[in-house]
């Protein structure tokens, strides 16, 4: 099964991550968590104080995804670099202004949009960072992850997202491929070989 690197041109508008959607079965099989605030408030408050928001990983460098090609129906594994993930996020961010921060979904289902918008969003560049988000619940946290966390303006979106099966994030982004290893290569690169070797063995 060949290995592609998932690549974009920060340059070319037409790339880069447009949405994220919340699913049951994540590329990146890390799950969120979600977070509840409870606070004694005076009687004449009727509010519910729950903080809705849901946090994670929407994208973990080197770790091997498993694709289809649409087109050719090809089985093939993909991965993002720490360098791609940081460029991603990055022009997710400078694109906010077009309402990207506010494109979310359930399922990838452009028309079942999510009523809840970004509140964090960071890359893990130190152990400091990584170990903090490892205490919220977030076991797959790794240096260069990216890490978000969304708050939802609508309870009925966020009750569903948290228990109606949807465990994850999965990001919708424009990419390029670049073949990294196939059957035919000799010259395999070692540490594309050591992460399909990790995948097979988990």
């Amino acid at each position: 099964m060949r290995v592609f690197e998932f690549l974009i041109n920060p340059e070319d508008e037409s790339m880069g991550m447009k949405a994220i959607s919340l699913v049951d079965k994540p590329a990146m099989e890390s799950e969120f968590i979600a977070f509840n605030k409870s606070e004694k408030k005076p009687m004449y408050f009727k509010v519910d104080d729950k903080k809705y928001i849901i946090a994670g990983l929407a994208l973990i460098p080197d770790k091997l995804v498993y694709r289809v090609d649409e087109e050719t129906g090809e089985d093939y594994f993909g991965f993002f670099s720490m360098e791609t993930i940081e460029l991603i996020a990055d022009k997710f961010m400078k694109e906010a202004t077009s309402g990207t921060l506010k494109d979310v979904n359930f399922n990838h289902d452009s028309e079942n949009k999510a009523n809840a918008h970004l509140v964090e969003s960071y890359i893990l560049r130190t152990e400091e960072m990584v170990n903090a988000v490892k205490k919220m619940g977030v076991e797959d946290a790794v240096l260069g992850a990216w890490f978000v966390a969304y708050k939802f303006d609508s309870f009925e979106d966020y009750d569903k997202a948290v228990e109606d099966g949807f465990t994850g994030f999965s990001i919708e982004v424009i990419l390029q491929r670049e073949l990294k290893m196939n059957k035919n290569n000799n010259n395999f690169n070692n540490s594309i070989m050591a992460k399909f070797k990790n995948f097979v063995d988990k």
